[in-house]
């Protein structure tokens, strides 16, 4: 559910697929607010692309520039989809613009998803107030997603892409790498985190078609672990970072990756020093990523993996950092593959309790995400709410893990005590 201090109406909202002529018309409507950004860094991917973002925000406020970032969805508000220079939009200047848009739309006969209204209004904020640099990550896909219709970023970012969103993105990896690819421009810069043989083939081939520089995993730099600290390095540079404030081997490739960009000069307009880049892993914030939390005084781990290849993320990441015996405590969006995610952890957790997500209506129950899973692969547990599974997991006493949706984070966050 989308919490907003103010959503207008009449608006009229489509369902269906976003149109990239329907956003440039509404963009013109709005007097373009689009061609009136900062410089900007534009991310598509699957997994990762928040985390990306937080990393680039920490760097670049951390050597003294203002920096706005879109992302979505959000955890808790609304407000933190839109950035500006470090804060939350506010809720007075939000309803102002989204005013404004309801105006201009009550004059054509256009729908327009919601992403493509919220996309609206976050570039009339941007554009209206001054920044140095904007860090924007597409809603889903890229080449029809409503954030590509900005036209000269300064560099794109493509992080690890897996199955997800195959209803409207494609069946295969291949296919879904090339809707990401959409946002690789005419001679500007692409950094490519990790990625699988076939979708790097697609990838590097789209660079190559746009003249797009790549700076790419495996390619270009590579990343290696010590015991404090990991190595970033290509032909042009080897630097030492310590071990960013996320956890998780998989956030040190998200780092890594943001790192090489910087290092290769994908920003060369900008002064980013190592002091700077080491001071932004210290202090870079992405809540529900791997976050110990209390919830009802209990402790327990939250993390936002809701998709095939974070659940092998977190899968791997627990077997090395978590105490056994674990209960997994599990919430997810309608048309997740609930069974393919909940594959991932068998013979690492004892059970798994099954929970609806509340702040999500679109979720599956409890009931509806227990018969999903693999029959006789995992014990599940079916429970009326959060609370429920979580004092049922901790007299067990077990470790907890709650997981499989950004908005059961929220929930968890919601009931922090």
């Amino acid at each position: 559910m989308v919490y907003m201090p103010h959503w207008p109406m009449p608006l009229k909202i489509s369902q269906t697929r976003v149109n990239l002529e329907h956003m440039a018309f509404l963009m013109k409507q709005l007097g373009d607010p689009h061609l009136k950004l900062p410089s900007i860094i534009h991310i598509a991917g699957t997994n990762g692309k928040g985390s990306s973002a937080a990393y680039l925000s920490a760097i670049f406020a951390n050597s003294g520039y203002r920096v706005h970032v879109y992302t979505s969805p959000h955890l808790r508000e609304f407000n933190e989809r839109i950035v500006l220079s470090g804060c939350p939009i506010f809720d007075d200047y939000l309803t102002e613009i989204l005013e404004k848009i309801r105006y201009v739309t009550n004059d054509n006969e256009l729908n327009y998803s919601f992403f493509e209204l919220t996309t609206a209004a976050a570039f009339v904020a941007f554009s209206e107030v001054p920044a140095d640099i904007l860090i924007i990550e597409t809603g889903l896909g890229g080449r029809l997603d409503p954030t590509n219709i900005i036209l000269k970023p300064i560099a794109t970012m493509i992080t690890p892409i897996s199955y997800d969103h195959m209803e409207y993105l494609g069946p295969t990896l291949p296919i879904i790498a090339s809707e990401k690819a959409g946002i690789i421009k005419h001679k500007v810069p692409c950094i490519i985190s990790a990625q699988t043989p076939e979708v790097f083939e697609m990838l590097l081939s789209k660079c190559e078609e746009m003249q797009a520089s790549s700076i790419a995993f495996g390619y270009d730099y590579m990343i290696s672990k010590e015991k404090k600290e990991f190595v970033v390095e290509s032909s042009g540079f080897y630097e030492k970072f310590p071990f960013p404030k996320l956890l998780g081997d998989h956030q040190i490739l998200n780092a890594g990756a943001v790192i090489a960009g910087i290092l290769s000069g994908c920003f060369k307009d900008f002064k980013l020093s190592t002091d700077n880049i080491k001071a932004g892993l210290k202090n870079v914030v992405w809540p529900a990523r791997l976050e110990k939390i209390k919830c009802l005084g209990i402790d327990v781990i939250i993390d936002g993996a809701h998709n095939s290849g974070g659940a092998q993320v977190l899968s791997l990441w627990m077997k090395d950092n978590v105490k056994k015996p674990i209960s997994l405590i599990l919430g997810m969006t309608k048309n997740r593959d609930a069974k393919l995610f909940s594959s991932y952890f068998k013979d690492i957790v004892d059970d798994i309790y099954c929970v609806r997500v509340m702040s999500e209506p679109s979720s599956y129950t409890a009931e509806k995400l227990a018969s999903l899973i693999e029959p006789n692969s995992i014990s599940t547990i079916i429970c009326t709410n959060l609370e429920e599974a979580i004092i049922k997991a901790f007299d067990k006493g077990n470790s907890i893990i709650i997981t499989g949706s950004l908005f059961l984070a929220a929930d968890a966050m919601n009931i922090r005590q």
